[in-house]
């Protein structure tokens, strides 16, 4: 069986990441998943120019 592996985006600024969370652990433990952490950064970081 070919490994699993999920790309998790992570918002500090969304309420829906902190729900997944976890189910992200629950995956990883349940079925030796490999949850790749991806941290999202807020607009105001990525684009200076935006306000």
């Amino acid at each position: 069986m070919k490994d699993l592996e999920i790309d998790f985006f992570f918002s500090f600024r969304s309420p829906w990441t902190y729900l997944a969370m976890d189910r992200m652990l629950e995956l990883q433990r349940d079925f030796t998943a490999r949850v790749n952490l991806r941290v999202v950064n807020p607009i105001y970081i990525r684009y200076n120019e935006f306000f």
